[in-house]
């Protein structure tokens, strides 16, 4: 016996299923880490592509000590100044890359198209930004105690996530 939910996302709207006769499914823990992994990738390069300019604007060198670098054993005001930036900048730039890639015609961010995954709601139509960052904050949050938002994957019959099920959004895969 088969254990994954196969579904037409359009059933019942006859002119959406003879336009469209796609199947999908719930798109498993697994499958989903992997697009998470890319995107990582990606927003690592886009935060370093911000945190060298913050910095540099900030007054803070990146040489190491001895080789040009500011030598102050004292508490640095434009150090902390820089981390309060750098920290804020992170926040933004992951809310938006998260929120507007799922709320955007793709419905999804890059990690998780390269997969074929595709961030719906329940009746499996687009979300909206509100929704989309909604989610994501909720993911953030509860990813922060010990993953514990992703890990109701593995147990739920939608394969969702408590920020899933909070904002009611499944993730599926196109077979």
């Amino acid at each position: 016996m088969n254990s994954i939910n196969y579904y037409n996302p359009h059933e019942g709207d006859f002119e959406r299923e003879l336009f469209e006769r796609d199947y999908y499914e719930y798109a498993s823990f697994t499958i989903r880490s992997l697009a998470s992994l890319i995107d990582g990738v990606i927003m690592f390069v886009i935060m370093l592509a911000i945190t060298i300019p913050v910095f540099m604007i900030m007054g803070i060198g990146f040489a190491p000590m001895g080789m040009g670098g500011n030598r102050n054993d004292g508490f640095s005001l434009s150090l902390l100044l820089a981390i309060v930036l750098w920290a804020f900048l992170i926040i933004i730039v992951w809310w938006l890359y998260y929120a507007l890639f799922e709320s955007s015609r793709y419905m999804g961010t890059p990690g998780k198209l390269i997969f074929g995954l595709t961030v719906t709601d329940d009746d499996y139509e687009r979300i909206s930004f509100a929704r989309a960052t909604l989610r994501y904050f909720l993911m953030s949050l509860t990813n922060t105690i010990l993953s514990l938002g992703s890990i109701a994957i593995l147990f739920t019959a939608k394969k969702q996530g408590l920020y899933d099920i909070w904002t009611g959004t499944v993730v599926i895969r196109k077979l």
